[in-house]
């Protein structure tokens, strides 16, 4: 729904080479040419220059959604929270570092009232590094130049469809205090989380060309007592109405077997989920084999659990 490339020099306003066309301004900014080992960016000083990526409210960023970055900081950070990327005012949704050593997502559940997930350090250093958030409520992911480094229980969803004011890098209008030294290569949103091999093949720069695949990820749910299994796929993937699941003990000669509809994660995602819960009961402490996979269709997804 929003993609940034700095390869030229895009002057005042950097284009948006996806369908949503949200053109950003950019302020103060300096273009850098790419040189060896480092590609063509935005200069970012830590002072008075940010990105404006326009109106939060045109984007319609609600529920699902993932945020990548390729960038790197270019000096040392003077404020006690700058911002990579977010919402200014920074009040709903935002990615910080706070007094240089955290880096933090922060997400308000109510007014008044923030959640915060702590990210890995390492993710935005002085060397060039692609990041990525993906917030598939009730997960929030971390990646590192394609490589998944946290997976964090969100307590709310992170995005409501009610934020308001602008999505900015590296700072905002004004001295506001948020203001970041960063160089910015890359900047893209998804309207949807986007599955590992699809983070992974952003980072090696292949967009678009990833092989369509599932993904099968595991929810537990300490108040619930209970584990859910989220089987992940593209729309042309899924064949049929139900996906089939199989839970097998290490060690035990008799699998349990279970099916799913699938739903649309989110309209207009293109990408659909399958579902199944089981008590921690049956889980806790054992190891346990559990394949999912279209009907017909064996080994789509596998993950081992322990």
């Amino acid at each position: 729904m929003l993609s940034y490339s700095f390869a030229q020099d895009p002057g005042a306003t950097v284009r948006d080479l996806s369908e949503g066309r949200h053109d950003g301004a950019i302020v103060n900014g300096v273009f850098v040419p790419a040189a060896v080992g480092a590609p063509a960016s935005i200069r970012l000083n830590g002072k008075d220059a940010y990105i404006d990526c326009g109106d939060l409210s045109s984007l319609g960023l609600s529920g699902d959604a993932t945020f990548e970055l390729r960038a790197r900081e270019n000096g040392p950070i003077k404020v006690p929270w700058g911002l990579v990327f977010g919402q200014m005012p920074a009040v709903n949704f935002h990615l910080s570092i706070a007094y240089e050593h955290s880096l933090v997502f922060l997400y308000e559940v109510q007014r008044g009232e923030t959640l915060l997930e702590a990210a890995p350090r390492n993710l935005l250093t002085s060397e060039w590094t692609h990041l990525a958030v993906v917030v598939q409520y009730p997960r929030c992911r971390f990646y590192r130049n394609g490589l998944l480094v946290r997976d964090c229980y969100m307590a709310a969803p992170g995005l409501t469809g009610a934020e308001t004011g602008h999505l900015c890098i590296g700072g905002g209008p004004g001295d506001n205090g948020r203001h970041l030294p960063i160089d910015v290569a890359e900047f893209r949103v998804y309207r949807r989380a986007l599955s590992g091999a699809e983070v992974a093949a952003d980072a090696a720069g292949k967009t678009g060309e990833f092989i369509a695949s599932a993904e099968l990820t595991s929810e537990p749910d300490w108040y619930a007592g209970s584990v859910r299994f989220r089987l992940s796929a593209k729309q042309a993937d899924v064949p049929s109405s139900q996906a089939q699941f199989e839970f097998i003990p290490v060690g035990a000669e008799r699998s349990r077997l279970m099916t799913a509809r699938w739903a649309e994660s989110a309209a207009g995602s293109g990408r659909y989920v399958a579902t199944v819960t089981l008590p921690i009961a049956e889980v806790r402490d054992r190891a346990l084999i559990v394949r999912a996979w279209r009907e017909g269709e064996v080994g789509k997804a596998t993950r081992s659990l322990a």
